[in-house]
Formats: structure tokens, sequence, C-alpha cells
């Protein structure tokens, strides 16, 4: 059997900046690779980011596997079109599939409803006597205790930094309005073995050629308890990672300690606003604006970068948002900023709320990116909130900004900051690049 394992992207985001003329993205999809390890030896699996890949559309293959999230939903179903005019099966997977089947079904032969282990053996019995189930689907999450090794030598590394992903648990306990992932994981958390974790690092780095991983976790620091011991266990490593975090790391000295030892550099952290009325809307009370300042102080005081997200949009806001962000950007230093319009993902209590108050203003998924206003703001009108998130992406990566943050009052001192620096304007110009493709097709 010949799999085409797939994961699509906007068509925004396929106009990836090039790097040494190769579209690049900093880190793989990991779900492809791990995807690719519960199939058997024998079959051929052919792994393909769009981010940073043309899709083979001319060549054959038995079966199409396409992971998306929401926001790339209008993409995968056109896609899957393509393919299925050729007479070759498709099956959805992925977050979208799971919260909307409804929706999708329509665009496909057959879908992955929940996580891909539960289901899986039959999905490829069912294909091997070429009659697929038009839904494979379990009332169960799966057990992640002895998950097989990614096939990281699938991923063309020239289209990545350098960084592969691993996974050392699934799931979160918070419940942010507008996000999906507790919702999916039954609001549970599972973890892996460390050894299993341990062993995915040696491949990864191996497959990479670099020490470089992203723990793709939804949150490394959600069990103090655990993640010391998974810490301790990778300081003999020594590997440089990044993962996602929330604000309290910032409010654990120990852990904190452990984690820069092991050889962590950046950690996402989503402040998402610096209005604590804001913050109890979205559910996500525990980020306290009045310690942002102390709490990633003491993040650089490790020698870690932060990658903070802000969501704009929120009901509390009016148009002095956007520049009051932005002070605070550059006042304390932060490497990387992600910037957000407020989203309601199907399938989140932030849709659901909007949905009752009639404040959605359009449903085609394909806007559902984070980049466009999909809803009536509460206290400016959607251009304004279009207008004020244009500006200060463009602002936060211009050239001036880009060096007030990184080089003229770097955060990290001592040998890590020249370690990390050119890493550091690296990233920043990747993001500086793509700011400006995107300024030129909006202009366009």
């Amino acid at each position: 059997m010949r799999i085409l394992l797939l994961y699509v992207s906007m068509p925004e985001d396929i106009k990836v900046p090039e790097f040494g003329k190769k579209r690049r993205v900093m880190f793989p999809s990991l779900t492809l690779a791990q995807l690719a390890s519960l199939f058997p030896d024998d079959y051929d699996i052919i792994l393909c980011n769009e981010d940073v890949e043309d899709i083979p559309y001319d060549e054959e293959f038995d079966m199409v596997g396409i992971s998306f999230y929401g926001i790339a939903a209008a993409q995968a179903f056109l896609v899957a079109k393509k393919f299925r005019d050729k007479g070759i099966p498709v099956v959805f997977g992925g977050p979208a599939v799971t919260t909307s089947p409804e929706l999708c079904k329509s665009f496909c032969d057959s879908m992955v409803i929940g996580e891909a282990e539960t289901s899986i053996k039959r999905l490829i019995s069912d294909l091997e006597s070429g009659k697929l189930a038009p839904r494979y689907s379990a009332d169960y999450l799966a057990d992640i205790s002895s998950l097989p090794v990614p096939r990281y030598n699938l991923l063309n590394k020239d289209h990545y930094m350098g960084v592969f992903p691993v996974q050392t648990a699934r799931g979160c306990t918070f419940q942010c309005s507008f996000c999906s992932i507790a919702k999916l994981n039954n609001y549970s958390v599972r973890y892996r073995p460390i050894d299993d974790v341990l062993r995915d690092v040696k491949a990864a780095t191996s497959s990479s050629g670099t020490n470089q991983i992203f723990f793709v976790d939804d949150n490394i620091n959600m069990n103090p308890k655990r993640a010391k011991e998974l810490f301790e266990a990778l300081i003999p490593l020594k590997i440089e990672w990044h993962g996602f975090a929330t604000s309290i790391i910032g409010k654990q000295p120990e852990l904190l300690r452990l984690a820069s030892e092991s050889g962590c550099r950046m950690l996402f952290i989503g402040f998402e606003s610096l209005n604590y009325e804001n913050l109890q809307n979205l559910n996500k009370p525990f980020n306290r604006p009045d310690e942002y300042k102390k709490i990633i102080s003491t993040i650089h005081d490790h020698g870690i970068h932060i990658m903070p997200s802000f969501i704009f949009g929120l009901d509390g806001e009016d148009q002095g948002v956007f520049e009051r962000t932005l002070n605070f950007i550059e006042s304390n230093r932060l490497s990387f900023p992600l910037f957000h319009i407020l989203t309601p993902i199907p399938g989140t209590p932030l849709y659901e709320k909007l949905e009752s108050e009639g404040r959605i203003l359009e449903k085609d998924l394909s806007h559902y990116d984070g980049n466009h206003v999909v809803f009536r703001p509460n206290n400016m009108e959607s251009e304004h909130l279009q207008r004020g998130f244009d500006w200060i992406i463009n602002s936060t990566y211009s050239l001036p900004s880009i060096f007030r943050r990184t080089v003229l009052r770097h955060p990290i001192g001592g040998w890590r900051a020249l370690k990390t620096q050119i890493f550091v304007a690296g990233i920043n110009l990747y993001y500086w690049r793509k700011a400006q493709i995107e300024k030129s097709s909006r202009a366009s």
C-alpha cells in the first residue's frame, strides 16, 4: 500500500518565507510522523506538510489521509476533491473532524473521529479489503503508554529549522473558553512513560541532526512533580528544547531552575490580555497582569526566552489596546510575540456564547484563522479591530522594534546570549518577512 499523509494549511499560510531557496517553518507536524508509525512496516508512507511542500497531486496513492484544524477546513475540502476526482479515497482526521463531523462528512470517503490510535487497525484492515467505513470512532481516549517511535526519518529536515517535535503528555485540565483541547481530551491529562520520551528525543535529534527539540505538550508545567522528573531525566542528554507553558511557571522557581538546566531555551506562554477582567471572561484567571513583569523577568533570569501570545477583540478592550500591548512587549523585551484575533472555533464555549448573542458575522471557516474578524466586537468596529491587528504585527516585526527587543536590550546575558542571538534574530526576521508578504497580499 502507498499512503500519503497530508497536513494542509490555510492559503495565506502557504506563502511561508524562503530561507536558502526553501520554505521553512520552525518544526514539523508530529501528527504525521506519529500516524506513519501506526501503519505496517511494508507500507510506503509519504508525508507532506503543505506549509513547506507542494502536494503531489500527480502521484498515485492507495489512500490519502488529511489532518487539519478547523481553520484549514476549506482548504482540506479543496485538496480532498482533487484526489477524489482521481478515484483515490480520502480519509479525514484531526480536531475539526472530531468536533464537527457533520460538516466534513460529504467532502471525504471516511473520517477518523477521535484519536487515530483507537481505530487505525480497523481502518487498515478495511483499506486492504477495499471497504472503508464512512467513519471510525471510539468513545474512549487512546492508551499512550506504549506508542511507537514517530517516523522522524520520513520528514524532510531541509524544510525545518533544526527543531523536531516530541510529546510527553496529552491534554489540559484548564478550560479556557476559546480552546477545545480540554474538551477533546475529556478534561484530563495523560502522561507517557519518561523512558519512552527519552527514546523519542534521541530518535528526533538523530533524524534532525541537531540537539533541538520542541515539546508539543499543551502545558509542560501542568503537573510540577512529573515535570521535575522529566527535566531531571533530560539533563544528561544535553539537548536544547522549547515548549508550551502557562505563566504559572514564572512562580515555580525550582521547576524553572530544572527546566533551564535541562536545556529549556524558549517557552510559549499565553498571556492573552493585559486586562484581568478579560482573562476572567476567558476562564483564565490564573493569569495575573499585575504579575507579568516579575514573571517575565524571572524567566529571563533563567536564560529562557518567551514567545508570548496575545488575543485582540475581547469585550473589555478599546482601540488603545494595540499601542498598550506594543509598549508592554518592547519594555519587557519579549523575543517572539504572537498575535491572534479572538476566533470562536466551533465546539468551544466561546462559540456558543457569541452564537447565542447573535454576534457571529460569518461562518466561512476559511476565515477562522485568527487573522480575520468573524464576529462583532463589543467596544470597537470590526474594521478597527482588523486595522489594529494588522498595525501591531507590522509594528512589532518592524526592524526597529526587533532591534529594540532583541539586540539593544537583550533580555538574556552571558554566554547563552551569544549562543542564542542568531536563533532569536532568525525567528524575528522570519516573522518580519512573513509580515511583509501578508502586507503585500492585503494591498493587492
